[in-house]
């Protein structure tokens, strides 16, 4: 199923609702923050809405691009063509971020094997080698400290390279 109108379900809580268009599929994510750019990719075939726990926090230091997956979400859904591999959405991914002409993005993942592949995979007229990769769990990172506070400076500590914290 295409989504040529770049229609959404519902609006973002956080955030614009975008589309990129990469090997001719309509990919969506949500954009928010300044800063430097850092991509969310979400867990197996979840949304970008995986990220909304922490979006808040991190989009006080980074421009977000947090995706759909192909297949998922608001994102075109092909019946056909596209066998939902690693491999291919890693492609995609790799696709997404020259298509937005991005440099140096903090690639933020849920799982430290699954997107093993999308450093090494650089799309095909640019290499993505200065891209810097995080692991990152919000749902299991989120709401294990008392003091707000608290949990965001342990939190960026950990998982970002943010000199500011305090």
């Amino acid at each position: 199923m295409k989504n040529e109108k770049h229609k959404v379900y519902s609006k973002s809580k956080y955030g614009r609702n975008r589309f990129v268009v990469v090997q001719n599929r309509n990919i969506h994510y949500v954009e928010t923050g300044e800063g430097q750019p850092a991509l969310l990719i979400p867990g197996a075939w979840s949304t970008y809405r995986y990220w909304n726990r922490i979006t808040p926090l991190l989009s006080k230091h980074y421009r977000l691009l947090a995706l759909d997956y192909l297949g998922a979400g608001d994102s075109d859904k092909p019946g056909s063509g596209f066998g939902y591999t690693v491999e291919e959405q890693a492609d995609l991914i790799a696709g997404i971020i020259e298509a937005l002409q991005v440099s140096k993005v903090h690639i933020i993942r849920t799982h430290p094997t699954l997107w093993r592949p999308i450093p090494t995979r650089p799309a095909n007229t640019k290499s993505h080698d200065n891209n810097l990769i995080h692991v990152l769990d919000p749902i299991v990172s989120v709401g294990i400290f008392i003091n707000q506070s608290q949990r965001e400076a342990m939190l960026l500590r950990k998982c970002l390279p943010i000199d500011a914290i305090g």
